[in-house]
């Protein structure tokens, strides 16, 4: 199953739908956040404000790598 709904549930199991936890709240709040001290850290440097690029599909992206990493270890 494509996206990150394979990684939500029990194996054997139908898929949990994540219900915008993956997607909403972790990624795209991990990638605002990070954005937003890379943003200030820049400004307090240079004095110049900056584009924050909340990217989901690239937060989720990092978050899937992440649980299928754990998964592929036991962890």
């Amino acid at each position: 199953m494509p996206g990150t709904r394979h990684t939500c549930g029990s194996a054997g199991d139908k898929s949990t739908p994540p219900v915008n936890l993956v997607r909403d709240f972790g990624a795209g709040g991990m990638m605002m956040a990070f954005g937003m001290v890379a943003a200030l850290l820049a400004a307090k440097r240079g004095g110049e404000g900056q584009v924050i690029d909340g990217a989901v599909t690239d937060g989720a992206a990092l978050l899937t790598g992440m649980i299928c990493g754990f998964r592929a270890t036991d962890g």
